[in-house]
């Protein structure tokens, strides 16, 4: 157990905490050794992050050239609200599927909502 503390504080906790923005985490994500090629494949996961910054029409474009490469199988739940380029829709399911997460990892006591730049923008 003091193994596993030791690594969580003095090598997992001191990387994450240099993500502040969705950028620094895109970031992250597409240079880390392990996780790079599945993360800048996942045309899901580039449009979340996309539609998390407010770049609706980045968003739509990555899904729609899935769909027309046939690397799309079946539209993501939030494509008619980003069809629509409707922020609060959107919003809504990027709140929801933070929540889901943060309950599921059981880290509500712990979590701070920030808003999303779609927020701020």
């Amino acid at each position: 157990m003091e193994l596993l503390r030791r690594v969580i504080e003095d090598e997992a906790l001191p990387e994450l905490r240099q993500i502040r923005c969705i950028d620094d985490y895109f970031a992250y994500r597409s240079t880390h050794p392990e996780n790079a090629h599945f993360f800048l494949r996942n045309r899901n996961m580039l449009a979340l992050i996309s539609i998390a910054k407010g770049d609706l029409n980045a968003a739509a474009s990555i899904i729609e050239s899935g769909i027309e490469t046939g690397r799309e199988r079946r539209l993501p739940s939030y494509y008619p609200a980003l069809r629509r380029r409707d922020r609060s829709a959107l919003l809504g399911f990027l709140r929801n599927q933070q929540l889901a997460t943060i309950s599921t990892l059981k880290l509500e006591e712990y979590f701070k909502p920030t808003p999303f730049p779609i927020e701020i923008a």
